[in-house]
């Protein structure tokens, strides 16, 4: 099996949703200390699986899309590396907030 070499390659599954995450280090003209942006806690929705899946088997689609700029909780995602690049994969309830 051939593994994946980039990330459009990978299928996400339920409510899980694959962000890249975007460094922020200054916002509206404050510089953030580097001990709070270890982490980050912005980030551009890349990919999203189809929903989440109730009990009784019905499909609740993500509200997220592609594209998308999301606020998360920063202790609720997943790392991963492809090919030298970060990605997170968050559940979307785990989402504060978000911008298309």
């Amino acid at each position: 099996m051939k593994l994946p070499t980039n990330i459009a390659e990978f299928k996400v599954l339920y409510d899980n949703i694959i962000v890249f995450p975007i460094d922020i280090t200054q916002k509206r003209g404050v510089i953030i200390p580097t001990a709070y942006g270890t982490k980050a806690e912005l980030g551009e929705v890349v990919s999203v699986g189809e929903g989440r899946i109730f009990d009784n088997g019905v499909i609740e689609p993500l509200r997220l899309r592609v594209g998308d700029l999301v606020y998360f909780n920063k202790y609720s995602t997943t790392k991963f590396n492809i090919d030298g690049t970060e990605y997170l994969v968050i559940r979307e309830e785990d989402c504060i907030a978000y911008k298309r």
